[in-house]
């Protein structure tokens, strides 16, 4: 089953991440996953359909309804076994969106090979095919798989790599169930066609180079140039609505570059705005790439043991993220860790609801990471609080401390107003 499950599934993958709160090298701000949703589960069409919507025919968004009506009124059959006819409505409804040209977050590999049929050879199109039904027909064979599968992923990627395709973005797309709709680097700040596009400057629509633009134009009122020799890279993205709205993921292993990807979808809304939570998701994102770049990291085989360790590295001791750790999470941290065993997003938020004083939205108590850029961002959006009478204010003044913090709140501030 595929839309109306992937977001328990994707809190699922939040409550397992003990130590560490990377997915994929990623780290993520999820929007309000439910405000737009029905009461059955599912958005409306136009909610759906988002910044697309006003680019389809009435005949089209007709069609659509009718596939995704049946999808919502879908009965499933355990006897019957019937959930793959489900998932072939939601493929159906995925073709019937690309033949309309629109960009579809990716389901499979068979998915994103089809879509590059015309950027490449018949003769490494039906190599890619072949080798990915031999991957299919692994898949009730694990132990055959796990002998096999890195091969095949070669042979893969040895064709990709000889159209001058970048392999890791192919599959970071494919693994996330995303699309990269633009990759651009950014130089002297300014932003630049990345060579990991497909495409040419001149293949894309203006409209969209103009939304992407004013995408930017936002982002640097909230992100003072200064840093744009650590963020080199902006990918725009779907992943489809309601789903990952941003995420920062590191360029290198040093941790000194990254990249800000943003899901167009999650970002503009059906009049060309920018929704509600857009401004407070880059600042929170900031707040990752000001917690976690080089400066705050040491390599994982660093001596020291008596801080916070993460995916990346171990935190040095004086680092923002450590020494909020150690003011905030100590006393938690093992009720915390049980909880997260459990994999049931219940007893997380019960876990949020019992120390509900403590943080600046349930967000923030899925992870310190979390925690301290969801902190960050009220820092920077609301005033500073007149005390320190309980946990959560305490944490937004944690910033006041270090003169750095206090500048860049001013400057962003001022430019949002």
């Amino acid at each position: 089953m595929k839309k109306t499950i992937k977001i328990f599934l994707l809190l699922i993958i939040i409550l397992g991440i003990l130590s560490a709160y990377v997915l994929d090298d990623s780290i993520i701000y999820f929007n309000n996953l439910f405000s737009n949703y029905n009461n059955d589960g599912f958005l409306s069409v136009e909610d759906y359909l988002g910044i697309d919507y006003n680019s389809l025919t009435e005949t089209q968004i007709k069609d659509f309804t009718l596939i995704y009506d049946a999808i919502k009124d879908f009965q499933f059959n355990e006897d019957e076994n019937n959930s793959d006819k489900y998932d072939a409505l939601w493929f159906k409804l995925d073709d019937l969106l690309i033949s309309y040209g629109l960009d579809i977050p990716f389901q499979s590999r068979t998915q994103f090979i089809n879509s590059i049929k015309n950027e490449i050879s018949i003769e490494d199109y039906n190599k890619l095919i072949e080798i990915d039904k031999e991957i299919i027909s692994l898949n009730n064979d694990i132990e055959s798989m796990n002998i096999a599968i890195e091969d095949y992923y070669s042979e893969m990627n040895e064709v990709f790599e000889n159209n001058n395709m970048n392999a890791n973005e192919i599959w970071t797309q494919i693994d996330d169930h995303s699309i990269h709709l633009i990759i651009f680097d950014i130089i002297n700040n300014k932003l630049v066609l990345s060579s990991d596009n497909l495409k040419q400057i001149d293949e894309y629509d203006q409209e969209d180079l103009e939304m992407y633009n004013a995408i930017w134009n936002q982002i640097v009122k909230i992100i003072p140039e200064d840093y744009f020799d650590i963020i080199v890279k902006l990918e725009i993205n779907t992943d489809g609505v309601n789903e990952i709205l941003a995420h920062v993921i590191p360029e290198n292993d040093e941790l000194t570059k990254w990249r800000l990807a943003i899901d167009i979808n999650d970002s503009i809304d059906i009049n060309g705005n920018f929704k509600a939570d857009f401004t407070d998701t880059i600042i929170h994102e900031f707040g990752h790439i000001l917690t976690l770049n080089n400066t705050q990291v040491l390599p994982i085989d660093s001596e020291i043991t008596n801080t916070y360790v993460i995916d990346e590295g171990i935190l040095k001791p004086d680092s923002y993220l450590n020494m909020f750790y150690q003011e905030f999470w100590l006393d938690i941290i093992t009720e915390y860790i049980t909880i997260t065993t459990l994999y049931n997003e219940d007893a997380l938020y019960e876990f949020y609801e019992k120390y509900e004083n403590s943080f600046v939205s349930d967000y923030a108590a899925t992870h310190p990471a979390e925690d301290i850029a969801e902190s960050f961002r009220v820092f920077v959006t609301d005033d500073k609080p007149n005390n320190n009478n309980s946990i959560r204010n305490a944490k937004i003044n944690f910033f006041y401390q270090f003169d750095e913090f206090v500048e860049l709140r001013e400057k962003i501030r001022t430019n949002l107003e």
